[in-house]
């Protein structure tokens, strides 16, 4: 009867509470008309009791990894935003700085990646990332010397790419 439970969303302990007293309630009233229903009715409440627990657990790991990345990509746009800052200001040193705490995020984050896709995947991400920064910091360079030249090379790369994929 109730064998064929699909769990298709996210069991807060609410809605748990009133599916199981749902049950609760349902099973009383089968102890009433018969043993054999009020067994599978208590049969299908630690079904259910056991599906919610299990994707609480989920719930908690993945909410745990969101976090996790949300915090690396929140550190992400701070070093890159601060190498900004430090090259419009013209402190080398501060630019340094931040540089190097760039790349070390953008290695983390990369790696956060390998448990899942694998150490090919972690590559080439970090390439990828690696990559944009590049061209950011090509950009932000020649602004700050007001090379306009230079930005506009740097405005027509993406179109330049696309064009060269697509032949």
């Amino acid at each position: 009867m109730f064998t064929n439970i699909k769990y298709e969303g996210r069991i807060g302990r609410r809605h748990f509470l009133t599916l199981a007293s749902v049950t609760g309630a349902v099973a009383s009233v089968l102890l009433g008309a018969g043993a054999a229903w009020a067994t599978e009715a208590l049969h299908s409440q630690a079904a259910v009791a056991q599906v919610a627990a299990k994707h609480q657990v989920h719930n908690e790991k993945t909410l745990q990894t969101a976090a996790v990345l949300r915090d690396q990509w929140v550190d992400h746009i701070f070093w890159v935003r601060n190498v900004s800052f430090a090259a419009i200001n013209n402190n080398d040193a501060a630019m340094k700085s931040a540089e190097q705490q760039a790349v070390a995020n953008a290695t983390s984050i990369a790696a956060s990646i390998e448990p899942f896709y694998g150490a090919a995947a972690k590559e080439a991400f970090f390439k990828l990332l690696a990559g944009h920064y590049g061209a950011v910091k090509a950009y932000l360079v020649a602004t700050v010397g007001d090379n306009t030249s230079a930005q506009v090379r740097r405005n027509q790369l993406p179109q330049m790419l696309k064009t060269s994929q697509s032949s």
